[in-house]
């Protein structure tokens, strides 16, 4: 959800396009609409103040008294708290069993990204990797330094904690190339990882490659593959999806009515990286690739995407769609499980909810996010975010056969909405 929060009560309000949503409510339990029409549903985000205390009960009780919603989607924005933790499972159980009785259900945001220090310290070689090409062009002699900086990224899941630092980096592979103007010359690519020229320093931070230039080297590029290891489960981590499973069961026997998850992808990139030179990696990823790809070297195809290669432009379209289509069905994958999971541990009625798009629209920046997965990934209503074309909600509503759609506003501006 990529808003600004509501200066009361740190709560961002969804409006429900519905004529019984829009219904004012009072003391009277009679507006508290039947389990069989669709719920009016509020977000709620959990501070440390409503996780130690009393103090969510005067919440609840506002809620209750003053609105007809009877569902919060409800998610933990406190530093140093997972939803793995039994502290944090005993204070949402009895979150939710205030709630229920006040006839409000709890649906729980229970993503993996609230439970990453768990995940790291179960799985510590199954982290996210983003893999970065950087290249420079060297002289006939002296020295060429090429550095290559990783990047503290953050969203609305890290804002109040720690973000999707970077933990290491490492050198993967450096290639030594010409170019032209249609990318790069055939027959020219050299593997030179192993060339006694380099040298590599390399950590969490920035990985530096130095190269001693010589008559051979004029005029050529090199590539250096960086990796860095960033904190959070890697999407085709072998044990993620084991792992999401287990924090849903974890929760099972309370009295929290669902399950959210927002938003879910790679880490945000926010710019969607115009060079196209950033691609998020794993062993496991490139595994995957091999074998849809009958044997494909991918941190090779990842120079022939970046860069191009005369006459082999045919075969560099025939990557990036394999790339992007492993990202849309991994994420995919996930979100289903996810789905399947939440309505086994509590019920064919539990809510699954919150929205599965990233940005409103789209584009780009799918590229290194979900690859527009929220077109496979089911919710139980058709929720989007923000300026959403209506083209966009409606089309996901018919995709999940949901009664109606929704949209979440955070604008004052009507002009945002006129779309």
């Amino acid at each position: 959800m990529n808003a600004k929060p509501c200066p009361i009560c740190g709560v961002f309000l969804i409006a429900v396009l519905s004529v019984q949503a829009a219904a004012a409510a009072d003391r009277n339990p009679s507006v508290r609409l039947p389990d069989t029409v669709p719920p009016v549903v509020m977000a709620w985000f959990l501070t440390g103040n409503d996780l130690a205390g009393d103090r969510y009960r005067s919440f609840l009780d506002m809620i209750a008294e003053h609105s007809a919603v009877n569902v919060l989607a409800t998610s933990i924005r406190a530093p140093g708290c997972e939803v793995t933790e039994q502290a944090v499972r005993s204070r949402i159980a009895a979150i939710a069993k205030y709630a229920r009785g006040r006839g409000i259900k709890i649906a729980m945001d229970l993503d993996v990204r609230l439970a990453r220090r768990a995940f790291q310290a179960a799985y510590r070689d199954e982290l996210q990797e983003m893999l970065r090409l950087r290249d420079v062009t060297l002289g006939e002699s002296g020295e060429v330094e090429l550095r290559i900086e990783s990047s503290d990224l953050s969203d609305h899941y890290t804002g109040q904690t720690t973000h999707y630092i970077p933990l290491a980096g490492r050198l993967e592979r450096v290639y030594l190339f010409a170019s032209g103007p249609e990318g790069i010359v055939p027959g020219s690519i050299r593997d030179i990882t192993q060339d006694p020229r380099l040298t590599v320093a390399a950590d969490a931070r920035k990985v530096v490659v130095r190269m001693r230039c010589g008559p051979d080297t004029k005029g050529l590029r090199l590539c250096a593959l960086s990796v860095f290891t960033h904190l959070t489960p890697a999407v085709f981590a072998p044990h993620l999806l084991e792992f999401q499973r287990m924090i849903v069961r974890s929760y099972a026997g309370t009295a929290v009515a669902g399950a959210c998850k927002d938003e879910w992808g790679f880490p945000p990139s926010f710019d969607g990286c115009p060079a196209k030179n950033d691609y998020w990696f794993s062993r496991w990823r490139a595994k995957e690739y091999r074998k849809r790809t009958g044997g494909r070297d991918l941190l090779r195809d990842c120079l022939l995407m970046t860069y191009g290669e005369r006459s082999r432009e045919r075969e560099r379209q025939a990557a990036v769609n394999h790339w992007l289509r492993m990202s849309t069905q991994r994420n995919a994958e996930i979100e289903s499980d996810f789905y399947r999971s939440v309505k086994d541990v509590f019920g064919p009625t539990a809510f699954v909810g919150t929205h599965p798009t990233w940005y409103p629209y789209p584009g780009l920046r799918e590229f290194k996010k979900n690859g527009l997965d929220w077109w496979q990934a089911t919710r139980d209503l058709a929720q989007t975010d923000e300026v959403t074309p209506f083209c966009v909600r409606t089309s996901l509503a018919k995709k999940w056969r949901s009664p109606l759609w929704w949209n979440m506003y955070y604008s004052s501006r009507r002009s945002d909405y006129d779309v």
